[in-house]
């Protein structure tokens, strides 16, 4: 335990030497390389690590953190152009962001613990109908309320003519709710899978995909979490990214679908015509991150700016957006200055935050709950590691686009499973009680 400890202290002092010494030099092409090609060492190590320990959700989280770390290779190795916006998009602006990506990594490899094969992460199930029908209606009313309007075959993607509403992501609590309390009965195990099936399907029908990934990840985390070997699991990740690719190029354009060339619609590109410019989901948020960064670092998001910020990041928690001034919302913050698609990974918005105090501190938090997926609490349930499962569940959206979800949609799920489980364990002691009295 202490060699562990002592290596793990060296190869850290090495990693964050090395990260000094690239933000002193500062860019050029030898320091652009050096810096890429230690993002993907660090991720791949930890990816290879969950392989190696058979921890499938953590396996999946840093596959899906080494597609953003990969995409880096477009400016930093081949010079490209990421995104269409214009704005910081040169590789000075570009390798700080880096830089802070790479820091996160370091610290994310410091804290983070690998569990080795961990148990179903799902609280053993319950046998309480009542609960099973009550939040799956609750699910379905969510489903139906969440996004209305046109659909992407109706022109209503990105043109006004659809809406979405939180219920549509918030779908996920009464949803996983009511797989608590399934009981691992058969038929509503169909009732469950035929409503995921509806519920995803009708977001990809609205453009929508950081939602079937989220319901996608709920019931692997339910179904197929000790199932399916670590192999196999990356290869339908693989392919699930593959898919949401050709989703993306469908919503952008349905109509293709009904030309002769509807076969383009499965070859995904991934630059513009001049080939000058990377045009990929990966590369666009990365873009929107380094849009954070450097409106930091060139005072447009100003120290005041960065507190007021933090400060209704955290009332955001409690209240809407809509009741809260626009720099509440860093994704949205300036975009018609400064344009950009949305979104922008986590450290990028710690960093605005809090400067790399709040890239180390983001690091530490993810690490730490993320550690306790699939881990027995003897004492019975424990808020944590429900808490550690929406976390997982909804990895896509605070991962890649707004961390606001890792504090608020899956506090919420985690406090409400947590009372609901609380007051069917009431309900059946009190039931019990009456009846042996």
């Amino acid at each position: 335990m202490i060699k562990f400890k002592i290596k793990n202290t060296i190869v850290f002092l090495i990693l964050i030497s090395l990260f000094f010494i690239l933000l002193f030099i500062g860019y050029n092409k030898i320091t652009g390389i050096i810096l890429y090609l230690n993002i993907m060492l660090i991720n791949i190590f930890l990816f290879t690590k969950a392989y190696r320990r058979k921890n499938s959700p953590l396996l999946i989280f840093f596959l899906f953190s080494l597609l953003y770390a990969y995409a880096l290779r477009y400016p930093l190795i081949d010079e490209l152009q990421i995104s269409v916006y214009y704005y910081f998009n040169d590789l000075d602006h570009i390798y700080k962001t880096s830089l802070l990506f790479y820091l996160f990594l370091i610290f994310l490899n410091l804290f983070i613990k690998i569990p080795k094969n961990p148990n179903k992460i799902l609280i053993k199930q319950k046998d309480n109908g009542l609960f099973f029908y009550v939040f799956l209606i609750i699910s379905i009313i969510f489903m139906i309320r969440g996004k209305t309007g046109e659909n992407i075959f109706s022109g209503g993607y990105g043109t006004g003519l659809s809406s979405a509403n939180s219920l549509n992501e918030y779908f996920l609590i009464p949803f996983f709710i009511s797989i608590i309390f399934s009981n691992n009965s058969k038929r509503k195990k169909i009732l469950l899978y035929i409503i995921a099936f509806i519920y995803a399907l009708k977001n990809i029908l609205y453009g929508g995909r950081i939602e079937v990934m989220m319901i996608a990840l709920c019931i692997f985390i339910w179904d197929f979490n000790i199932k399916l070997k670590p192999t196999t699991i990356i290869l339908i990740t693989l392919f699930s990214f593959y898919f949401f690719k050709i989703i993306g190029e469908i919503r952008q354009n349905p109509q293709l679908l009904f030309t002769s060339d509807w076969i383009y619609l499965f070859i995904p590109s991934f630059k513009t015509t001049n080939s000058t410019v990377v045009i990929s989901q990966e590369a666009d948020v990365l873009y929107a991150t380094n849009r954070l960064v450097s409106m930091v670092d060139e005072r447009i998001i100003n120290t005041i700016d960065r507190f007021k910020a933090f400060f209704y990041f955290i009332l955001s928690i409690i209240l809407p957006y809509s009741y809260l001034p626009d720099i509440a919302n860093l994704a949205s913050y300036k975009r018609f200055d400064y344009n950009v698609g949305g979104g922008g990974l986590i450290f990028g918005w710690f960093y605005v935050y809090l400067s790399y105090i709040g890239v180390i501190l983001i690091a530490f938090y993810i690490s730490k709950i993320l550690s306790k997926i699939g881990l027995n609490n003897e004492k019975g349930i424990s808020f944590i590691n429900i808490y550690a499962v929406f976390v997982f569940m909804t990895m896509p959206r605070w991962f890649a686009y707004s961390p606001i979800t890792m504090f608020k949609l899956s506090l919420y799920g985690a406090s409400i499973c947590f009372l609901v489980i609380g007051l069917d364990n009431m309900i059946k002691k009190y039931i019990s009680k009456k009846k042996t009295t």
